[in-house]
């Protein structure tokens, strides 16, 4: 693979492989058959989980269907994703050849009647998961109705909690994908408190942490970041700038600037929190506002990272 990304220290990034593949796929089929299922329908789609990755090693916003017995599928809205596979210099090597490109509800369908499944017991992730911002599922409601009016001989069995438990069990070589992770969100936290100051946007601050983030090689999960300030602070969540058409905070002399980082690698995805007070504490006083010229930047700050 070109572009080789190092850890913090200056080593090479970790990396799976097809081992990793065969170790995820063993125990998937394992999952499989003790409950007698004939196949798992594991959906990503736009889930914040992303389900699919751990079997295919690519997100996709697509589904995986992966057979007890035979070769998965792996089923994506796009056929862009699919065509990037032939670019001249793409040198990936990709866990799951047979991908499909068309509406999910329909691939989902023609996947499960060409393994001969129209009659079997077949577990589902992402219908009725209980993941964080999917307390109802990921999959649209259309894909499903679909599926289950075409395969009214199929016994359908929600698993996403128990297949969730399977994929928290971790090897070695995707611990150290973890720690990697984790190393970058620390190289974050600290690139947030040398930007943190009396006088700077959270704006300011977003970029910077998400910039360190990004190019050490790793991406973010939903919500990305969360960024908020103030002396008296109740919400939590995304920044309402950007989506709304308002400027973002400046930061004031006293405040407390929160984060919840969410760096993922490999598919792995660890957080860390971190909170700065600019100027350490003093009186309460007027808030800064958004925009505007603010005071002058002074670097009178320390760090309290929580837990």
């Amino acid at each position: 693979m070109t572009g080789q990304t190092a850890t913090p220290g200056g080593a090479p990034a970790p990396t799976i492989g097809i081992g990793q593949r065969d170790r995820r796929w063993a125990a998937t089929r394992r999952f499989c058959g003790a409950p007698g299922l004939g196949a798992l329908v594991v959906a990503g789609v736009r889930g914040r989980e992303s389900f699919e990755t751990y079997l295919s090693n690519e997100s996709l916003q697509g589904v995986v269907v992966f057979p007890q017995l035979g070769e998965p599928v792996y089923l994506s809205w796009s056929a862009f994703w699919i065509i990037g596979r032939s670019d001249p210099d793409n040198d990936c090597a990709y866990w799951i050849e047979d991908i499909r490109a068309g509406l999910l509800g329909p691939l989902v369908v023609k996947a499960l009647r060409e393994l001969g499944l129209e009659r079997s017991r077949i577990g589902v992730v992402g219908v009725a998961s209980r993941n964080p911002m999917e307390l109802e599922g990921c999959v649209p409601c259309t894909v499903w109705q679909h599926v289950i009016s075409e395969l009214a001989g199929c016994e359908f069995v929600e698993v996403s909690a128990p297949y969730s438990l399977l994929m928290m069990e971790k090897d070695e070589q995707e611990l150290a994908l973890a720690r990697h992770c984790a190393a970058v969100g620390e190289q974050a936290c600290r690139a947030m408190l040398e930007v943190t100051r009396s006088g700077c946007l959270e704006s300011d601050i977003y970029a910077e942490v998400l910039s360190t983030i990004y190019r050490a090689g790793l991406t973010v999960t939903a919500p990305a970041l969360i960024v908020k300030s103030g002396r008296d602070r109740l919400s939590w969540g995304p920044p309402e700038w950007g989506v709304a058409a308002v400027p973002p905070r400046r930061i004031a002399e006293h405040d407390l600037v929160s984060a919840e980082l969410m760096p993922s690698y490999g598919g792995i995805e660890t957080q860390q929190e971190m909170t700065v007070a600019v100027g350490g504490p003093g009186p309460p006083g007027p808030p800064a506002g958004r925009g505007g010229p603010g005071p002058p930047p002074r670097r009178g700050w320390r760090c309290c990272a929580p837990g």
